[in-house]
């Protein structure tokens, strides 16, 4: 999650296929970014039938609350 969030942050308006370049399995990279949308970490806007992606507050590594 922190590596999505630190490519949208260096290059606002990347699209789904474009976050899919970066290195990872892509099922992990969706999960992520499905994560970082609904935590309210990236927010989305269509442009045409691209689905833009830019920072809304940086998310780093040890920002999850522990599950217990």
């Amino acid at each position: 999650m922190d590596r999505i969030s630190r490519a949208v942050e260096a290059a606002p308006g990347l699209s789904k296929r474009e976050i899919r370049d970066l290195p990872g399995n892509n099922t992990a990279l969706d999960e992520a970014l499905r994560l970082l949308v609904a935590e309210g970490y990236l927010s989305v806007e269509r442009d045409g039938r691209a689905h833009r992606h830019t920072s809304t507050r940086p998310f780093r590594d040890g920002d999850q609350e522990a599950p217990w």
